[in-house]
């Protein structure tokens, strides 16, 4: 099992993180990647090693009936 240094976790919710970036994204639309970059460059708990955040990211957005998957 590794140990990993981390940054303390931000105190918002994952789906209120995701709505911001969302409401502040051009078009009120951002990619699954898009949203990931974001946070990364937000927030320095998720520059770390650990990436096990992406997958609660991606569970609370599908759980989440204020989100929905736009295809083009």
């Amino acid at each position: 099992m590794k140990s990993y240094k981390r940054h303390d976790k931000p105190p918002y919710s994952y789906l209120g993180m995701v709505a911001l970036i969302i409401q502040c994204s051009p078009g009120r639309q951002q990619s699954l990647a898009g949203i990931i970059d974001t946070l990364t460059d937000m927030f320095p708990f998720f520059q770390g090693e650990y990436k096990g955040w992406k997958d609660s990211v991606r569970h609370n957005m599908t759980n989440s009936d204020c989100f929905y998957k736009v295809t083009s």
